[in-house]
């Protein structure tokens, strides 16, 4: 709670991902996305960071098998709350920082903000209903921004992980 009211009174941009966006199916490193990033890291001599990423996230990794597996269901927000299951895993980190590299691919609102205090969800911050008290506001990723954003935020990986690690 503290650091929304921090950055809410500093006016501080403070920018939340939630793991929904990550959940993106869009977004989730299938099989096939896997492949051609690996695949692009190889073409621009980034040998060592493209098997690094095939070992933590290609289909025999515990983290891939995690999220597509039958003992993993994700329960949507919206009706009828239906079992969701991955086409590949989720990389929760890679999205922040694509988030904060590349802000253009996401639709990004300013939302004001609650902080759960007690209970199991302890420290879980959330969009602020209209019947509670906010604790600030911070910018929220929605969203991708348009219908070839997903294709952008490929690509970028690779260049980003190409650049850094080669």
């Amino acid at each position: 709670r503290e650091i929304i009211r921090i950055t809410t009174v500093n006016t501080i941009p403070l920018t939340i991902v939630p793991l929904d966006i990550s959940h993106h199916p869009d977004l989730e490193c299938t099989p096939e996305r896997l492949d051609r990033l690996t695949k692009s890291l190889r073409e621009r001599g980034a040998y060592t960071i493209a098997e690094v990423v095939r070992t933590l996230v290609d289909s025999e990794a515990t983290y891939f098998q995690f999220y597509t597996g039958q003992n993993y269901g994700r329960y949507d927000q919206q009706p009828p709350q239906a079992p969701r299951t991955f086409a590949g895993p989720p990389i929760h980190d890679l999205t922040a920082v694509m988030v904060a590299r590349y802000p253009e691919l996401f639709i990004i609102a300013q939302k004001q903000v609650k902080v759960t205090m007690t209970g199991p969800e302890a420290g879980a911050i959330g969009e602020a209903q209209n019947h509670m008290n906010p604790d600030g506001n911070a910018r929220v990723v929605i969203g991708l921004s348009h219908l070839g954003a997903a294709d952008l935020y490929w690509e970028r990986v690779a260049d980003a992980l190409a650049t850094t690690y080669r």
